[in-house]
């Protein structure tokens, strides 16, 4: 039951310090015991622990004075022992302390001044020794900096232990992380190095290679194309080698698309063991007037629900606990869930089947965005001003992707003129060369949008709509429930002596406060619309105003008491965040950039990769029309 920094530091629940509280008194009644190194670091730890004792939510007030008395006598002894410590015994005295105390250890050596006494080939064998010690090190900035040599060739010897630098500085922590003094002990110069020598040593970690290759590029800590580049090839090498290897686990499990007259319109199917999604060609044949072709998007292909929020966005609870553990995350990525990746290959799967079924029928789908802005907007809005301009028969993607990246940014700067002055003057647009930000698009609508605003709402939806509710309610009449609505909905109640633990009482008295379900007789019940509402955010994160008549007055009395906010955008956050993603890198490190590949010019020659890009600017000019006609069938109803 030693006490280490972990206990002390990255836990404050109440039941902690009880669980330590023995040993606590039984460390400060036996000081004058303390004789080895491992005995005065864990006095060092009680005596940390004391000195935050305020932060301790377990302790009661009257015992707090008391256990403060004895830090002067804790600090002595620390003292004292340290104060012994010399570069002759230094050695001795590392070889019989615990491992895990090495970043306490350090701590006091540089607070007592007794790293100048050690030498650097002392210190080399340390680190020798201690080959994975560099974070402890480097949490240290008077050691790291009068070090900083010996632990750059100990890196370079030991590539193995750059890893460390790299999840430092690029990966998404999953929790607050001790100050390290990466940047102030190595110079840019330095840091690139290091990174090369990683990439080409003999076993670079394939998740480490990913996020250089996804971080942003940053050249104060040495982070450029070329290292990016080289993490790329090194990454698909192992990727390669990993597809060949015979302890590789292979999936025959596929999904396709396939038009075929149908007896629905579409239908999931499996064939010789894929998974395919059948769309009724008659449908397409029959019906190939503008707007059908254009509503098949909607209706057909689930491009949006019939709110019209976009599926493309990733979906933070597709993520399963599993992969949001093991999954790297950059600092600043937006991929990291398989479901996202496999959905955004199967939305391009189904527009490229598509372009091949309205290429039989002899039509152009640019040809239908025209018609959209040229010819829609005028005769059902009298809205006047907007254009298209397709590219011509026969040319190439590359080219037709500048085109299009070129056309979007035309239209919706003619939607930002309207939404701004109620017409788009040709002349004040031709004079337009601000850049378009999405999250500046304003919508025609007073209200359009509502999100969670509270981290109490989050917690809500994900109390109701997780499985999380239901973990360890073992008596067999939850069992099978994906998560705790569906329990309510199905049983109608549920007994409240079935969720007694301590974490389901105080999710229960949360969801009871913010009036998604009531307790009854001793039994749960849910209550509409607030459970409603949860559902909406859990699934979308967001919610259109303008289709919950219903819960319109529930909205704003939330959106009054702060547990909500709403927006009057064009694009809801989530597809702002995925538009931002697929078009820019300013936001996300891991961003395609196609717009700003084609914009300046810093393409590939590969028309296959070009054809792909192809038809990830077709579903976003798709999501722009659908949002366009929206704002105008709200503002025009009649």
């Amino acid at each position: 039951m030693e006490i280490t920094y972990f206990e002390r530091v990255a836990y404050r629940e109440p039941a902690v310090f009880w669980v330590f509280k023995e040993r606590i008194d039984t460390i400060l009644a036996s000081l004058d015991n303390i004789r080895s190194i491992d005995d005065i670091m864990e006095v060092y730890n009680v005596a940390e622990y004391i000195e935050n004792v305020d932060a301790i939510d377990g302790m009661l007030e009257q015992d707090k004075p008391q256990y403060r008395a004895h830090l002067p006598s804790l600090k002595r002894k620390i003292g004292e022992y340290f104060n012994n410590i010399t570069a002759n015994n230094f050695d001795e005295q590392i070889k019989n302390m615990d491992t895990h105390y090495a970043r306490d250890f350090w701590c006091i050596m540089c607070s007592f001044k007794k790293i100048d006494k050690i030498t650097r080939d002392k210190f080399k064998r340390y680190l020798d020794e201690n080959p994975h010690h560099v974070d402890d090190i480097l949490a240290q900035k008077d050691l790291s900096k009068r070090f900083s040599d010996v632990i750059y060739q100990h890196l370079l010897e030991q590539p193995y232990a750059i890893r460390f630098l790299i999840s430092t500085l690029f990966e998404r922590q999953r929790q607050p992380q001790p100050i390290v003094y990466v940047r102030q002990t190595f110079s840019s110069e330095l840091l690139k190095a290091l990174y090369i020598a990683y990439i080409e040593s003999e076993h670079p970690h394939i998740n480490m290679l990913k996020l250089l290759r996804v971080s942003q590029n940053d050249m104060q800590v040495g982070l450029d194309d070329e290292v990016r580049l080289m993490a790329k090839r090194k990454e698909q090498v192992l990727i390669d080698e990993l597809s060949k290897s015979a302890s590789a686990i292979h999936t025959d499990g596929k999904i396709g698309v396939s038009f075929r007259d149908a007896d629905k319109i579409s239908e999931l199917i499996t064939e010789n063991g894929d998974k395919i999604v059948v769309y009724d060609r008659r449908w397409i044949y029959e019906n190939t007037d503008y707007p059908t072709l254009l509503n098949n998007f909607i209706y057909m292909f689930g491009y949006t629900d019939l709110h019209f929020r976009s599926s493309f966005p990733i979906n933070r609870h597709q993520i399963s606990a599993l992969e949001d553990v093991f999954t790297v995350k950059g600092i600043k990525t937006y991929r990291d869930s398989t479901t996202f990746s496999v959905m955004t290959d199967f939305c391009s799967l189904q527009m490229r089947a598509y372009l091949i079924e309205l290429q039989r029928i002899k039509t152009d789908i640019e040809s239908i965005f025209k018609w959209f802005f040229e010819d829609y907007l005028p005769s059902e809005f009298s809205v006047t001003g907007f254009s298209y301009n397709i590219p011509s028969a026969g040319t190439s993607y590359l080219e037709k992707c500048k085109n299009i990246a070129s056309e979007m940014e035309r239209v919706l700067k003619q939607y930002r003129l309207y939404s701004k002055y109620g017409s788009i003057d040709a002349e004040l647009f031709e004079m337009s060369s601000e850049h378009i930000v999405f999250s500046q698009l304003s919508s025609l609508q007073e209200k359009k949008y509502v999100y969670a605003k509270s981290d109490n709402v989050i917690r809500c939806a994900n109390d109701l709509f997780s499985n999380q509710m239901l973990c360890f309610s073992d008596d067999g009449l939850l069992n099978g429930y994906d998560n705790f609505s569906e329990a309510l909905l199905t049983l109608g109640k549920i007994d409240k002596t079935l969720l007694d633990r301590d974490f389901q009482i105080e999710a229960l008295q949360r969801l009871i406060a913010f009036g998604a379900i009531s307790e009854v007789d001793g039994f749960y019940v849910i209550n509409n619309p607030n459970a409603i509402i949860l559902k909406h955010l859990f699934d979308k994160e967001v919610l259109c105003y303008s289709y919950c008549e219903s819960l319109q007055g529930r909205l704003d009395s939330l959106i009054s008491s702060g547990d909500l906010s709403e927006g009057i955008t064009l694009f809801s956050v989530p597809e702002q965040q995925y538009l931002d993603f697929i078009l820019n890198k300013a936001t996300y490190s891991d961003g395609l950039d196609l717009r700003n590949k084609y914009s300046h010019g810093t393409t590939s020659t590969n028309e296959a990769e070009h054809l792909e890009n192809y038809l990830e600017f077709l579903k976003i000019m798709v999501l722009i029309i659908i949002k366009i006609n929206e704002e105008f069938c709200l503002k025009f109803p009649k």
